[in-house]
This record gives structure tokens, C-alpha cells and sequence, in this order.
């Protein structure tokens, strides 16, 4: 919805407000379609080999190498480089 928003769609969604309920009502759909599949998936895995948990330690690492993306430091904040409209 997001996407659809940013591309424009916000005009036909103002228009036609019809679109935006069948758009809900088919994410619930799909939505509840992907509960159905994991609550009757079988939990065995039958000739798989599965590794070992990550520790605290490793956990710890993997969580600071993705949020690090997310939350740059204030030094390398981007909203400085673009030139500032003034109201």
C-alpha cells in the first residue's frame, strides 16, 4: 500500500475508496492463507540436517550487523546532503 501510495495511487484510491476495502480484504485473505499453511505444516524434517542454535555472543553480532543500516550514526546522516526547501 505504501509502494501504491508512493507511485501515485493515492488519487485512485481517493476516487474509487471501493479499491482500497477489496485491497484490505485480499491481504486478510492472504494473510489467513499463510496462518492455514503454517498451522497444518508438518514440523518434521525428515533427512535434513539441522545446524546448531547461535550463542548469546554470535546472536548479539548478527542483530548489530543488521540494525546498523537501519540506524546510521548522526555523522553519516544523509539529510544533510540535500539542499533544504525553506517554506
Amino acid at each position: 500500500m505504501v509502494l501504491a501510495i508512493g507511485l501515485g495511487m493515492s488519487a485512485l484510491f481517493q476516487t474509487y475508496p471501493v479499491i482500497h476495502l477489496v485491497i484490505k480484504y485480499i491481504g486478510i485473505a492472504y494473510l489467513l492463507y499463510l496462518s492455514w499453511l503454517i498451522a497444518t505444516s508438518s514440523s518434521k524434517m525428515e533427512g535434513k540436517q539441522t545446524s546448531d542454535p547461535l550463542s548469546f555472543i554470535q546472536a548479539a553480532a548478527f542483530q548489530w550487523i543488521i540494525l546498523i543500516p537501519h540506524y546510521p550514526p548522526p555523522s553519516i546522516d544523509y539529510r544533510g546532503c540535500f539542499p533544504q526547501r525553506r517554506l
